[in-house]
C-alpha cells in the first residue's frame, strides 16, 4: 500500500524513479535516458545478496518478491520462515523459495506473492498466467520456472 501511495506522490513530479521498500521496487516513469528501469532478483541461496539471480526491466511497474530466506531460521535441517500456511498454522512447505511478481499495483503484486509460495510452483504459475501476472519461481531446488508473461517482459538470467 505505502509504495503504491508513494509512487503516486512521485508520478508527474519527475521523468522517473525507482523506488525501493525491500522486496517491493516501483519503478515510476523512465530512466533519464528514456530506457526501463531494471530490477535483480534475489538469489535464495545468497544470504549476503552479492548477485542477483536475474533481472527484469520494467516502466510503470511493481516488482515484488516474497521469499523463505531472509526472515526465519533452521533447526535440525528444517527451515522455519515467516510465511504460514493459512491450513496449518505453519511455515509454508511447498516447493518455492521465492516468487516475484510484476504489477501495476505493489499492494496486489504482495498478496499475489506470498499467496504463491503457499500454492507451489504448479498452481503459482497457472494462477499468475491466467490472471495476466508475470510471475518468476524459483524453487527450494534453485531451479527457476517463470509464465510466459515474464518471458515477454525480458527477465535475463545472470547465472
Amino acid at each position: 500500500y505505502i509504495a503504491d501511495q508513494v509512487a503516486a506522490l512521485v508520478r508527474g513530479r519527475c521523468s522517473g524513479a525507482m523506488l525501493n521498500f525491500g522486496g517491493n521496487v516501483y519503478a515510476v516513469g523512465t530512466k533519464p535516458d528514456g530506457s526501463a528501469y531494471r530490477v535483480g532478483v534475489q538469489d535464495p541461496d545468497d544470504p549476503n545478496n552479492s548477485s542477483p539471480i536475474g533481472v527484469v526491466s520494467v516502466i510503470d511497474r511493481s516488482v515484488v518478491t516474497s521469499g523463505i530466506y531472509e526472515r526465519g531460521f533452521t533447526i535440525d535441517g528444517v527451515r522455519y520462515h515467516h510465511i504460514l500456511s493459512p491450513w496449518t498454522g505453519l511455515p509454508s512447505d511447498s516447493d518455492l523459495a521465492s516468487a516475484t511478481i510484476i504489477a501495476e499495483s505493489s499492494m496486489d503484486a504482495d498478496a499475489l506473492a506470498t499467496a504463491c509460495i503457499l500454492l507451489g510452483s504448479e498452481k503459482a504459475l497457472q494462477l499468475t498466467q491466467e490472471n495476466g501476472y508475470p510471475a518468476l519461481m524459483i524453487l527450494r531446488d534453485g531451479t527457476v520456472m517463470m509464465n510466459d508473461l515474464m518471458k515477454q517482459w525480458g527477465y535475463t538470467s545472470l547465472r
